[in-house]
């Protein structure tokens, strides 16, 4: 690994960790509970994650990191080496190809990519308005979606140019999702959620959005669903149609720890729908009825930010610091 900012992220590593007993502490609990954690890295308590993506293999994780003084920067872990992270700018929207060796990040009006590995820029895009909201790369990676002043833009990854693009009537920052064949892209605003189709270059639906919130959407593997979810309610759709197939407040299935979402995934099969806490904890439901299937408790401590492997085996995630972890989640929660 190379560049000034890694050298000088090795250098401060002594200082960062927690002093003495709280170190060992820490080290126990991995002892003691490795369901809790499976690594840790980068453990200084100053930086709280304001960005979160991960690969679409699992292996590669961005985090945008802000801390109340001193330089917000951007940082990329290999989950193979979670000791070491990689510096960027800070960019509070990220994004990471499916292989994890480009990052794009919002910086301004523009959207920079650059690669994880050497950090030398590839492509430098000019977003459709004063700034950008969010950004996603479409499984295929060939396409990055970018929303920015109101408009959805559908950018070629060979050309960086503009092959697409549509407007979107929202009062806040729209999320975007790709189903995995990239042949939809969902768009949840704060009134609407809509679905773009790429083989006829539309949208193909727009109803009215269920989740105001919606800070994770998801497809079905073989994307015949949707689901949108917030920390309040969840919401699934079929695709074909844009028929509501249900809806439910979080609040109204039992749940012994508190449910505060970091991630969401259909079961490999489709289904079930599992939404997971910030402590490791579990809520399973029918992908179809929403019927509560279980729920499995967490352990210990709090991902901030975090995303579901695809083996659907672990969630890696942020917490407060530039620590890294990952927590197994409990092989019931999908069965």
């Amino acid at each position: 690994m190379g560049g000034p900012d890694m050298q000088g992220t090795s250098r401060d590593r002594r200082a960062r960790k927690p002093a003495g007993l709280v170190y060992h502490v820490i080290i126990a609990m991995a002892i003691l509970q490795p369901s809790c954690f499976v690594f840790i890295g980068e453990p200084p308590p100053r930086y709280s994650p304001m960005g979160f993506a991960m690969s679409a293999d699992g292996a590669t994780v961005a985090s945008a990191l802000a801390r109340r003084w001193g330089r917000d920067f951007t940082a990329v872990w290999r989950v193979s080496d979670p000791m070491h992270a990689v510096r960027f700018p800070y960019s509070s929207r990220v994004a990471l190809s499916p292989d994890g060796s480009t990052i794009a990040m919002a910086l301004g009006g523009d959207v920079i990519l650059m690669s994880t590995r050497s950090r030398k820029r590839t492509m430098h895009l000019q977003a459709p308005g004063e700034s950008v909201g969010h950004i996603a790369f479409s499984p295929s990676a060939r396409t990055l979606a970018v929303y920015g002043g109101g408009r959805v833009c559908m950018v070629s990854l060979e050309s960086g140019q503009v092959r697409h693009s549509f407007e979107v009537d929202t009062e806040r920052v729209p999320r975007l999702a790709f189903s995995d064949d990239s042949q939809q892209l969902a768009v949840a605003g704060s009134t609407k959620l809509l679905l773009w189709d790429a083989a006829s270059s539309r949208i193909v639906w727009s109803v009215p959005q269920r989740v105001p919130w919606a800070d994770w959407m998801v497809f079905s593997g073989d994307g015949q669903l949707l689901a949108a979810v917030d920390d309040d309610a969840v919401a699934v759709w079929e695709t074909r149609s844009g028929n509501l197939r249900w809806t439910r407040s979080l609040d109204s299935y039992s749940v012994n720890v508190p449910l505060r979402t970091v991630a969401v995934a259909f079961s490999i099969d489709g289904h079930r729908l599992v939404v997971v806490g910030d402590r490791g904890n579990t809520l399973t439901c029918d992908a179809l009825t929403g019927n509560p299937l279980g729920t499995t408790d967490g352990d210990c401590s709090i991902v901030v930010l975090g995303g579901i492997t695809p083996s659907r085996e672990l969630l890696i995630g942020v917490g407060y610091g530039t620590y890294l972890l990952a927590k197994e989640i409990a092989a019931e929660a999908w069965q």
